[in-house]
């Protein structure tokens, strides 16, 4: 598993998944997880990817009518880990 948190994200080309999250009082984090069932194969079977932006802080809020749905924004990855 690899954790990104803050610049290092921004560092490694990832600047606009940086700027959403770079105003929370937390710092943003991506989380990598890399799982392989067959150690002696480097070949890849199938990869799932999911987003999860959690109450994003900054910007234009285009969700007026579901701002207390915004924790629907998480389900890309909460799907892929519990997947995993």
């Amino acid at each position: 598993m690899v954790i990104l948190t803050g610049t290092e994200i921004r560092d490694k080309g990832m600047g606009m998944f940086w700027a959403v999250g770079k105003a929370a009082t937390s710092a943003p984090r991506l989380v990598a997880v890399h799982y392989q069932g067959r150690k002696d194969s480097t070949e890849v079977d199938l990869a799932i990817v999911g987003k999860g932006v959690t109450f994003d802080t900054g910007g234009l809020n285009l969700k007026l009518h579901m701002i207390e749905k915004m924790h629907g924004d998480k389900g890309g990855s909460t799907a892929v880990l519990g997947a995993l």
